[in-house]
This record gives C-alpha cells, sequence and structure tokens, in this order.
C-alpha cells in the first residue's frame, strides 16, 4: 500500500470525522466555521480580490521612485480591485500613479479631476466600468466611486474609494464626512455597495464615528468577519522610517467594509517585515489591506477546503527513500586552461568584455565563487555599462570607474583600474552579511547603495552569458553557481523520501494534484521562461509560481516566507522528509522573502532560479535544502488566493 492510500484508509471513517473537527478551525480561526464555506470549492470566478492603499504621493517624498516597488507589490497579488488614496493630483504626481498600476493591465474611470487622488483600478477582464464619478467632503478629502458589473453573471455593485479627515480630536467631523458622502450616492443605482480606503479612524480613537455609521448602514469590516486573516494585529499606518518598528495594537486605519451577509474568504495586511521591523525600501506610510469577497447576488466567495489532519499524512507508511547525488557546481577552468576573451557576447563586445575578464579575474584572485563574480559583472554593467568611466553623474560627481566608485572607496588611480576597482568591490561585498544568500541584486544594492534596490536585476542574465563565455562554463553552471542560497560545491546528506502518489484527501484547489504537477513540468519545457500571464520571466517569483501552478492567479500572500507563516499558524507545516508529491517545499534563503517550490517525488522539485535564473526546472532539493534550510513542507493550501 502506497503512502498516500494508506493516509486515505486511516482517515476513514471515525478519524475523518475527527480530524475535521480539529482541522476546520485550524484553517478558518474559530470554532463557528460556516459547513458551507467548509465543503465547498475554492474561491470562484465571482470573487472579487479588493486591495486598498493609501500611496502618500503628494506628502512623502520621491513618488516616482517608490512607485516601482509599489507596483511590484500589487502585481504579486493582482488583486481585481485596487482603491488608491492620495495617489497625486495634478500631471506630475498623478502620471506615475496611472503609468504604473496601468502597465498592470489595470483600468479605470477615475482618471480625470475632480477626484484629487482617489482612483480606483479594476481589471478589464472580469468587469464592465457602468459609471463613475466623485465628490469632495472638505479641503482635499472626500469619495470618488465606480460601478462595475461582473463580466461572469453580469451583478452591477459599486466601489466607493473613502479619505476623511486625518485631525485626532475631529471624530465629528469624521462622521459628518461618513454620512454626507453616503447620502449624495442615495439615488444612484449602484447596486450592493463596499466601502474602502483610509478612513483615518480605529478603535484606539475616543470614538470610532466611520465605524458607527458603517454599522448604521447595514455594512460590516472584512476583518471582522474573513474566514482567514493574515496580519490582523498590526496597525495599518506605520512610521516612515524604512525600518520602523511594526506596531502590533490591531489598529486598523484603512478599511473594507462589505454589506452584511456578503460572504468574506479571506482579509491580509501586507506587512514587508523582519525581525519585528519594516525592511527597505520604503513604499508609503500605510500597508496595503486585500479581503476577497463574494458579493451579494453573485456566487459566494470560498476559501480553500481545509486538509483533513496532517498527522495522518506523516504517521502513514513511509514510500521508499532515495538518495539523490548532489549536483555539484563544476570547477572553473584553470588559469592554464582559461579561454580566450571572447570578441562579441549579444551586445557586449570588445573593451567592454576585456573588462569584465578582469572583474572575473579579480574575484578568483580572491577565492570569490561564481556566484560573487557574477554579481560583479551585473553590477558594473548597471553602474557604467562595462566601460571605465572617467565622469560621474548628478548623485556623484566624483563617481569614476567600471564600478562608479566615488572618492571614498579608494585613489583615483585604483577606481580607473579594472582589476583593483573590481577588488575594491569584492571587499565590500564580502562585509555584507549573508551577501551569497541575498537576490542578486539586493547584493548589489546593500554595496552600491542605488536610489533603486532593484536597478541591477535587469542586467542578471547577461551577466549569465558574459561570465559563461568568460570562464567557459555553460550558462546552466554558472546560473547554478549564482542562484540564491547556492555556495560553490554546496551539498547536502539529507535523505528525500521518494513521494509517490499525489493525493491530499479533500483538499480542493482549481488543479488536482497531478494536473498541477503537469502544468509544471509544461511550463518547465518553455526554453524561453515567459511567465505567460504577467510576462517577463518567473525569476524571483517562486511564490507566484507554485500557485499559478496550482491554478491561482495569485497565492494570496506577498511572499514565500507569509505564506510559510500562515501555513504554520494553521498547523499545516511538517519538517519530516517523508513528502508527499505534490506539495509545497519551504527553505531559507536568508533573503526576507525566503523560497518555495513544488515537490515532485525522487529528491526533487519544480523550482525557479536554481538551475537557470528566470526558469523553471526539476531541481535536486539538495541544491535547495542544504546547510539546513529546509523549513518544512505543507499541503497545496492556498487559503487567501484567488483563482485564474
Amino acid at each position: 500500500m502506497n503512502s498516500s492510500k494508506a493516509w486515505v484508509a486511516l482517515t476513514a471513517p471515525v478519524t475523518l470525522i475527527m480530524s475535521l473537527v480539529i482541522a476546520i478551525p485550524l484553517l478558518f480561526g474559530g470554532t463557528d466555521c460556516d459547513p458551507a464555506l467548509a465543503s465547498s470549492t475554492g474561491p470562484t470566478s465571482d470573487s472579487v480580490s479588493v486591495m486598498s492603499w493609501n500611496v502618500c504621493a503628494a506628502s512623502c517624498d520621491n513618488w516616482d521612485q517608490r512607485m516601482a516597488p509599489a507596483v511590484e507589490q500589487v502585481g504579486r497579488l493582482s488583486p481585481d480591485i485596487l482603491a488608491v488614496q492620495e495617489g497625486g493630483w495634478g500631471e506630475k504626481k498623478r502620471t506615475p500613479t496611472f503609468k504604473g498600476f496601468g502597465g498592470l493591465g489595470y483600468a479605470t474611470g477615475n482618471q480625470q479631476d475632480p477626484f484629487i487622488g482617489r482612483y480606483i483600478f479594476y481589471k478589464p477582464s472580469k468587469f464592465d466600468l457602468v459609471k463613475s464619478g466623485s465628490f469632495g467632503l472638505g479641503g482635499t478629502h472626500g469619495m470618488a466611486w465606480s460601478t462595475l458589473k461582473t463580466k461572469a453573471d453580469g451583478v452591477t455593485f459599486t466601489v466607493v474609494d473613502v479619505h476623511l479627515t486625518f485631525e485626532k480630536g475631529a471624530n465629528a467631523e469624521r462622521e459628518r464626512q461618513m454620512r454626507d458622502g453616503m447620502a449624495k450616492l442615495n439615488g444612484q443605482d449602484t447596486g450592493p455597495v463596499l466601502y474602502v480606503g483610509d478612513f483615518n479612524s480605529n478603535k484606539s480613537r475616543a470614538v470610532d464615528a466611520p465605524a458607527e455609521v458603517m454599522k448604521d448602514a447595514g455594512l460590516v469590516d472584512t476583518v471582522d468577519v474573513a474566514a482567514n486573516k493574515l496580519n490582523d494585529d498590526v496597525n495599518s499606518a506605520r512610521d516612515r522610517s524604512p525600518t520602523a518598528k511594526v506596531e502590533r495594537d490591531g489598529n486598523q486605519t484603512d478599511h473594507i467594509y462589505v454589506p452584511a451577509g456578503s460572504t468574506v474568504s479571506s482579509w491580509q495586511q501586507v506587512v514587508n517585515a523582519q525581525g519585528g521591523k519594516y525592511i527597505a525600501p520604503f513604499i508609503t506610510d500605510h500597508n496595503a489591506i486585500m479581503a476577497t469577497v463574494g458579493i451579494p447576488g453573485t456566487k459566494p466567495s470560498n476559501p480553500t477546503k481545509p486538509i483533513v489532519n496532517l498527522d495522518d499524512i506523516t504517521a502513514t507508511t513511509p514510500a521508499p527513500k532515495a538518495t539523490p547525488k548532489a549536483t555539484p557546481t563544476p570547477p572553473a577552468p584553470s588559469a592554464g586552461t582559461a579561454p580566450a576573451t571572447p570578441t562579441s557576447v549579444g551586445q557586449w563586445k570588445g573593451v567592454q568584455l576585456q573588462n569584465a575578464a578582469a572583474i572575473v579575474a579579480a574575484g578568483k584572485a580572491m577565492g570569490i565563487n561564481t556566484r560573487g563574480q557574477t554579481i560583479a559583472v551585473m553590477t558594473a554593467m548597471g553602474e557604467s555599462g562595462l566601460q571605465v568611466l572617467d565622469r560621474g553623474d548628478a548623485a556623484g560627481p566624483d563617481s569614476r570607474g567600471l564600478f562608479q566608485q566615488r572618492d571614498s572607496w579608494g585613489s583615483l588611480a585604483d577606481r580607473m583600474d579594472p582589476a583593483k576597482s573590481a577588488t575594491l568591490f569584492y571587499q565590500a561585498l564580502l562585509k555584507v552579511d549573508g551577501w551569497a544568500d541575498l537576490q542578486p541584486t539586493e547584493a548589489a544594492h546593500r554595496v552600491q547603495r542605488n536610489a533603486d534596490p532593484n536597478h541591477y536585476e535587469q542586467f542578471f542574465d547577461d551577466a549569465v552569458q558574459v561570465v559563461s563565455a568568460v570562464t567557459g562554463q555553460s550558462p546552466e553552471q554558472v546560473g547554478y553557481g549564482a542562484a540564491p542560497g547556492c555556495g560553490s560545491g554546496e551539498t547536502t546528506d539529507a535523505v528525500w523520501a521518494s513521494g509517490v502518489d499525489c493525493d491530499f484527501g479533500n483538499t480542493n484547489t482549481p488543479r488536482t494534484c497531478p494536473e498541477a504537477l503537469n502544468e509544471a513540468a509544461r511550463i518547465s519545457r518553455d526554453s524561453a521562461c515567459t511567465n505567460e500571464v504577467r510576462g517577463g520571466t518567473w525569476r524571483r517569483r517562486c511564490l507566484e509560481f507554485v500557485a499559478r501552478a496550482y491554478g491561482y492567479a495569485s497565492s494570496g500572500t506577498p511572499t514565500a516566507r507569509a505564506q510559510y507563516e500562515l501555513m504554520q499558524s494553521k498547523g499545516l507545516i511538517s519538517t519530516s522528509k517523508e513528502i508527499p508529491a505534490g506539495a509545497l517545499v519551504f527553505f531559507d534563503s536568508s533573503d526576507p522573502a525566503d523560497h518555495v517550490a513544488i515537490y515532485a517525488g525522487q529528491g526533487k522539485a519544480f523550482s525557479n532560479d536554481y538551475v537557470r535564473p528566470g526558469c523553471i526546472d526539476l531541481t535536486p532539493m539538495s541544491a535547495m535544502g542544504g546547510n539546513g534550510r529546509f523549513l518544512g513542507w505543507s499541503p497545496p493550501v492556498f487559503p487567501l488566493g484567488a483563482s485564474l
């Protein structure tokens, strides 16, 4: 009897009943789980995911620079509707907002004045815009609204984007603004109405006036009724210091209110933090919140069904074990056999490649592995185009050389010398704690302190090709050596079970486990490594990949670490190495985002980046799980996810 069949046998019939009693509260966060929710399928096409985010385009500096990470965060979660507050008014501030979020495929009916920074973006593939409008409520505060119709079932509803006055003692004013705004919507053919935004009020106020108005109108706060929650104890407004302390008083100034009776499968707050502190870059002084809602009149928004009982998985007859051979990083050619410097690699030619060769040689002389050499070449590409520049720029007029190093780095002669400037770079890189496990662009940023921490990422694939040509290693070998968490020649003695069947009992996902593995295999065969939904490649998209394989548009969580912590909070993480095929396997990559892959059996998992940067490959677990980096595995459960 194989492991999954043994599991099914063990759960029938009394164990099944008892395990449901145990597991349903684990997943849904309480003992009063609605049986209809617990027994239904994953999120339907008629559920609506709504995000609210005050982006502080006007009163926080450098919105044009903060826009890129904001767009990346929204793109990762892919809400159906995005309501923005303080999105900028006037051409200068407004243009980046519409260009950025519009680039993700969103449409809007709020692109003109007098919307004053409150903009509602929606997916035109899911909704038709019926009408939209806006009105002020005093000063720069007010409401914008859009009436939408679902393409799936023709249900009309309205989203109202709210921004109320800030002053701490202005409870009466916030109540007036809320009642006036709701009165102005009366008489409109709006259908059910969702009020979302920055209400500048929470339970810490003497009177939470907007909440009282909502209650009187028969609306409920999604955070109070959601079946699944993430970071609901975190205050949604935060300090503007990039590494400010995460305050956990549960004071939400940002809210998503829906009509009573709406099903709310999930609520989450996006918190980019580590060790109790926010991590750079600073995006805005509010955290985004998101809820997945079944609008009255549509089909219910249903959370993914719970796993029966994790103990039953790890207590079954173990599958046959296999000890895969670790995939070694091939040694670099010795000095005597090093290939001649190529004359052309893509757009890089002549002197540029000679400079790249000098960077690689300097790294080898210092004992830096292929990963560090590739990071250095990537950095020089991003700083100087692999040219020894005798000039700086407005931000650093004294910057010089391949790495645009300033006077404090060393003498002008050293900074203008390819080998010596590379040595200076490597010396600084070695001082970055955990640099070998950071994403390459982040490692480069820690050294260079570029205004955009993701600036270097666009050069990584080219750097792999150039280092490959210079060293004589294949791009796959260079890519493996440069993968997150993989040092030179890293191995592990871990024994991974073969993982036979892909059967997780009553867990229900848009794609079954065999379908998900087939989808992962199909994606891995794409030599172009194309992310068909988002565009670009799969680089740094591990969580999106595993969710996509199981049929979700997004996982609903911002990072692999957040998904791991969510599963851990529900008791769905096992550290057993008897892993069923199709399970999600989690790794500590020493990057705040961490890593997740799909276990395929026989000691391998479908993963991005480790074999070929930006691609999906069947990857040895030993390549990802060495040195204690294996955190555990979970069933393929995405309680916050939204289906394709």
